[in-house]
């Protein structure tokens, strides 16, 4: 299983060769916000890029980092060899279409993809499995930014309490355990 960028790409470049007709990776690639928070966002933090940085007393982007550029580098060479000719304009749609019918080998986005797993008579029913996401090579650690559903409570709620009793039944391993299990909780919070 590939575990950076670099390593994506290699084993893109032989699935290609294996079979021309397969989409070695889907990603998110249209121009809105989605297409960043997941795959991009949580392996450039891993290359320890900063969206902002404070330089010399002022605000400024991460971007022209060398860590930025490293991550830039490594990123665009895995689209370019892994995703699909019309990657600037898949959005989520697309891709889980070619993972769920089994055009596409691979994904990187959020966990929804359980989903499919279980679906008659669709290709890749049974097949799909779960790594953890790509980081950079000489990573240790990496925080992930594929969270994409959470439970949060407004500060202004009049009902905190009753919040506060449903936020931990709704996260808790039973009830995490019961859905997996299921096939009731596509996204556990």
């Amino acid at each position: 299983v590939p575990t950076s960028p670099p390593e994506m790409a290699k084993a893109c470049e032989q699935l290609k060769a294996a079979d021309p007709s397969i989409t070695p990776l889907g990603v998110r690639g249209v121009r809105f916000w989605s297409s960043i928070h997941t795959a991009a966002v949580s392996i450039a933090r891993s290359y320890g890029v900063h969206d902002f940085v404070v330089t010399d007393g002022k605000l400024d982007t991460g971007l022209a980092s060398p860590e930025s550029i490293a991550f830039h580098k490594d990123y665009v060479d895995m689209i370019k060899k892994c995703a699909a000719p019309s990657f600037a304009n898949d959005n989520w749609y697309e891709f889980v279409d070619g993972i769920s019918s089994g055009r596409t080998a691979m994904a990187i986005d959020s966990n929804m993809f359980g989903f499919w797993n279980d679906v008659a008579g669709k290709p890749a029913s049974g097949k799909i499995a779960f790594a953890p996401p790509l980081h950079a090579p000489s990573a240790t650690s990496f925080d992930s930014n594929i969270w994409i559903w959470a439970l949060a409570m407004n500060a202004a709620s009049e009902k905190k309490g009753t919040a506060w009793l449903f936020i931990p039944w709704a996260t808790s391993k039973q009830v995490a355990l019961k859905g997996a299990l299921a096939g009731q909780l596509v996204h556990p919070p």
